[in-house]
């Protein structure tokens, strides 16, 4: 429980940090795929936002955050497919989380802050915790967490965040659930 309440106030400060949607009552998170790591009511304790699991009948811009968390692009409901880019660049804050299912996944070791003051860094632990996705950082991505000797020994970016027109977006080259216990 421990873990799941850090998780819980990681997106506490996500939801503080990123520019959100039109604020509406109740915020509302969009959680889809794998996302054992979240706990909706220690989330909506600490936030005020509810977790929901699908998107129904309502609109990408009726969520603070969407959470992708390791699921294909094609597994998608077609209007978030769709809708992504313009929701991100209308103000939405997007969160994506690694995995097998998400980009295929590399063993690694400990990580590396390569900005050990930025704030979704504080107080956390550095452990090994199995594996991670490669990707390639967008031109003018900020690089969070890195993993130093990838393979062949190339970094491996961990956490990285860019800005997209009035959004955010978050990336998370790992799989949360290997955290929460």
């Amino acid at each position: 429980m421990y873990r799941r309440t850090n998780i819980a106030v990681g997106l506490l400060l996500l939801l503080s940090v990123c520019s959100t949607a039109a604020a509406q009552e109740p915020r509302l998170i969009l959680a889809l795929g794998d996302t054992r790591l979240l706990d909706p009511a220690a989330i909506q304790a600490a936030t005020g936002a509810r977790v929901v699991g699908e998107i129904g009948s309502r609109r990408l811009q009726d969520f603070s955050v969407v959470i992708l968390a390791d699921v294909a692009y094609a597994a998608l409901p077609p209007q978030v497919q769709d809708g992504m880019v313009a929701y991100v660049n209308a103000g939405g804050t997007l969160l994506v989380t690694g995995g097998p299912q998400a980009w295929g996944a590399l063993p690694f070791r400990e990580p590396v802050p390569v900005q050990p003051d930025h704030p979704i860094l504080a107080g956390v632990e550095f452990i090994p915790i199995g594996t991670a996705n490669w990707v390639e950082v967008a031109p003018g991505a900020t690089e969070i967490l890195r993993l130093a000797g990838g393979p062949k020994n190339y970094p491996l970016t961990l956490i990285a965040e860019k800005r997209s027109g009035a959004g955010d977006v978050l990336g998370v080259t790992f799989n949360l659930n290997q955290l929460s216990g």
